[in-house]
């Protein structure tokens, strides 16, 4: 399950990945390593079409039934009631919230390495990281929702209402499967995936919820710390 992803929105990487919409909100920059209830730039389908980009919070919050703080940053079982209100159209109105499908954009993800790690003696495992062959950026399949709550600490309360958005997951791809066999983010690369998501109804755009195909993703070397 990932929880650890890096995004750098560049003007030209956007308009590379998304060039067949037309994008309002011009303010690109750089996200480095986002991890869970950081914030990041999320891309929404606005009423007139467009695709808008909107800084959110990841991680949606806890169902009322399971006890405790936190939020879920991974979407899988899409059947579930959580889910489905914010997986039916690309935008939705449910009681005060608003939300719909969205996308994440993504240059890299990681996955901790089941091969390292021993719990027994705290040792936690080492995050391997994916990308697209090439190194462009490409989204996840994401889900978006306002909220009102608390989403600070204990310290730093941040009481009001938030933007937040999950993105969903499926079985590993290939690639993934030696390093984590539990689940892959829903990866998606081209112009019909990304309007399928957007647009599609919900059978059309849950039709995506697949492994990436052989050669969408790479695993990345293991980086050297300079000496």
């Amino acid at each position: 399950m990932c929880n650890l992803y890096t995004t750098k929105l560049s003007r030209d990487e956007v308009r590379s990945l998304f060039r067949h919409r037309e994008l309002i909100d011009k303010n690109y920059r750089d996200v480095v390593n986002v991890y869970p209830n950081g914030e990041a730039p999320v891309m929404v389908l606005e009423d007139d079409g467009r695709v808008a980009i909107r800084d959110m919070r990841w991680g949606f919050p806890k169902p009322p039934t399971v006890p405790g703080s936190g939020y879920v940053t991974n979407v899988r079982n899409t059947a579930s009631n959580f889910w489905k209100p914010w997986l039916k159209a690309p935008a939705v109105t449910v009681g005060d919230n608003v939300g719909g499908r969205c996308l994440v954009p993504v240059t890299r993800f990681a996955e901790p390495d089941k091969n390292t790690g021993m719990k027994a003696h705290g040792t936690p495992s080492v995050n391997r990281w994916f990308a697209r062959p090439d190194g462009s950026l490409f989204a996840f399949a994401g889900i978006w929702r306002t909220w009102t709550g608390d989403r600070g600490t204990k310290t730093k309360p941040d009481v009001g209402q938030h933007h937040l958005y999950s993105f969903l997951t499926t079985d590993p791809a290939d690639v993934v499967k030696p390093i984590h066999d539990k689940a892959t983010p829903l990866i998606l690369t081209t112009k019909d995936e990304i309007e399928t998501w957007l647009t599609g109804s919900a059978e059309e755009a849950l039709a995506l919820q697949k492994p990436a195909k052989p050669g969408t993703i790479v695993l990345l070397p293991i980086e050297q710390k300079a000496a």
